[in-house]
């Protein structure tokens, strides 16, 4: 006799355990071991470019209770030179920290670490100085040239490429190129001529203990430590890991694919 098992029933508390189960096991590995991120601005170019979605590891500098700040454990801190994915501050820490903060969101930022508890950082004209010591960058002979997009954050300028080391880490930098028309979104310098970013800190800032200070690679477009001041520990949600996909515009890039984080 054929035994049909399409016939039998479907036994409904099986079904609801195995999608608890996979629900539950998809929980904990969000929660606690990776996740993906979106990134929707040009601060990070050219590191990461908008468009970009990244997998994280949430594990790399401790374990936190899921939804919070609170630590679990703690692995590592973040060093000079790395890229973290962050809560920013709140306004009033920022300004308890002597810093006019205009974000006001807890949408996770990506940027990256320049300086750590205890070291002084002064920053003018886009270079920066940690501990009076100045982070030499060297101007490429190639010109980085925007995308043309439609998007109102990007800023449809070439840029100067820099080269520069950050802790162990030799990075790209990018500075865009100012005409004498833009001197009111650039600012002047002491001069009087146009400076690359107006948000400079040229008197020197000691980072608290427990703390880290982050700028963008996109030095002139980023929102970043220079306005909401220097970022808790506890803030600090994991590390960007690879690239899965990219797009700009609705535009697949396929070379970003699978591209680790520089």
């Amino acid at each position: 006799m054929e035994n049909n098992d399409s016939n039998k029933p479907i036994n409904i508390k099986k079904f609801f355990r195995y999608l608890f189960i996979t629900f539950f096991i998809v929980f904990i590995i969000r929660a606690f071991i990776i996740d993906s991120n979106y990134i929707s601005s040009g601060s990070m170019i050219p590191s990461l470019m908008s468009g970009d979605r990244i997998i994280s590891s949430r594990f790399t500098y401790g374990l936190s209770i899921p939804f919070t700040n609170i630590k679990i454990f703690d692995f590592n801190q973040p060093k000079r030179g790395d890229i973290i994915i962050f809560e920013p501050p709140t306004r009033e820490f920022s300004k308890k920290m002597g810093f006019e903060s205009p974000i006001n969101t807890t949408e996770n930022f990506i940027k990256r670490v320049v300086a750590i508890g205890g070291d002084k950082i002064k920053m003018i004209d886009s270079t920066i100085y940690i501990n009076d010591k100045e982070i030499k960058r060297i101007r490429q002979k190639s010109i980085f040239s925007f995308k043309s997009l439609k998007a109102p954050y990007w800023i449809n300028y070439s840029s100067y490429l820099h080269l520069e080391t950050i802790g162990k880490h030799v990075i790209y930098s990018l500075d865009m190129i100012p005409y004498p028309q833009m001197s009111r979104n650039f600012g002047v310098n002491k001069f009087n001529k146009i400076t690359y970013n107006k948000h400079s800190l040229i008197n020197s800032y000691t980072i608290p203990k427990n703390m880290v200070f982050v700028i963008g690679d996109n030095r002139g477009d980023s929102e970043d430590s220079r306005f909401f001041g220097p970022i808790p520990l506890k803030n600090v949600k994991g590390e960007p890991l690879f690239i899965w996909y990219s797009s700009i515009d609705g535009e697949s890039r396929f070379d970003r694919v699978f591209k680790k984080i520089p």
